[in-house]
């Protein structure tokens, strides 16, 4: 007999500790899951193979979600199922697919590409404040020196993913970039990457960013762009270069406005998975798990906002 952490589930605290969902948003999601799986073992021919080791699809979503949640190897995921390390990772892969059309479903994983100008602006046109920012996660070193070079961030201070997110004052993540090698990439310069290619599209937004993205002005057409002021640096004319009382007023309005971003990264490393250094070596495993966890902190929000029937 398989013996499972799921059968201990019991309060909603239990839940949210080892979930990241209440109680009641775990079975909420549990159901659509649920449906979408049978679907799949549907699909299998009559005496096809053995007996799924996770025939309760409501204890495969726990699987997923407990992996993301505590960030555990493969091995310790396994012990805690009453399964081997390569059932537990192939099981992994199964409820991701099926959590991601979950969450597309209902409209909740952030945007990821615009294939043109006017599909972006239509996109964004009827967000007036759009706060935009950089995340860093932990990635395995890579062997290769080359491949070391290429993820090395500097200002971490260690081998890194990087991601572009775009929110506003609800918390809702809109839009996350694909995931990218974090290397000698700035901020800004991935932001212009995925995004500075079409010059108009925030042309009815105001943007709130950080010393990050100095520059955008000067590339981006937009209602209105707040970005703090820069300390200048020392020279003989100005050896000791300060900010005047109006622009340190003004960098407080913008901070106050833009903490959101923040707080929105902070939702999505609920999931430890985006906290402790990611194993897995593949750039694909680590973007399928930095977007399933927007679209997972995008559900929280849509509960409290009341954004989903």
């Amino acid at each position: 007999m398989r013996i499972s952490i799921f059968n201990n589930l019991r309060t909603d605290r239990d839940h949210t500790s080892s979930t990241g969902l209440t109680k009641s948003q775990f079975e909420e999601l549990a159901q659509d899951f649920c449906e979408l799986y049978s679907v799949a073992q549907n699909q299998f021919p009559e005496n096809f193979g053995n007996d799924p080791a996770f025939p309760d699809g409501r204890e495969l979503l726990f699987l997923l979600l407990y992996y993301k949640k505590t960030g555990t190897t493969f091995d310790l995921l396994g012990l805690s199922f009453g399964v081997v390390r390569s059932t537990a990772h192939n099981y992994v892969q199964i409820a991701k697919i099926i959590l991601r059309s979950v969450l597309e479903r209902k409209k909740l994983l952030p945007k990821r590409f615009f294939a043109t100008e006017s599909e972006a602006e239509e996109f964004f046109k009827d967000i007036p404040h759009l706060m935009i920012d950089a995340v860093e996660r932990q990635m395995q070193r890579p062997d290769n020196q080359e491949e070391q070079k290429k993820a090395y961030s500097v200002k971490k201070k260690f081998c890194a993913y990087k991601n572009t997110i775009i929110t506003s004052y609800n918390k809702f993540i809109y839009y996350l970039s694909e995931t990218v090698l974090a290397g000698k990439i700035h901020d800004f310069n991935l932001f212009k990457t995925d995004l500075c290619v079409f010059k108009n599209i925030f042309r009815n937004n105001t943007l709130w960013v950080d010393l990050g993205y100095l520059g955008i002005k000067d590339i981006l057409s937009a209602l209105e762009i707040h970005i703090p002021y820069k300390v200048l640096r020392k020279s003989k004319k100005n050896p000791n270069p300060k900010l005047t009382v109006e622009q340190k007023e003004y960098n407080t309005f913008v901070g106050k406005n833009r903490v959101v971003v923040e707080n929105s990264i902070a939702g999505m490393k609920r999931y430890n998975i985006l906290v402790n250094k990611f194993r897995n070596k593949t750039v694909k495993s680590a973007d399928d798990m930095i977007e399933l966890s927007a679209g997972l902190w995008n559900f929280r929000v849509a509960k409290r906002l009341n954004m989903i029937p």
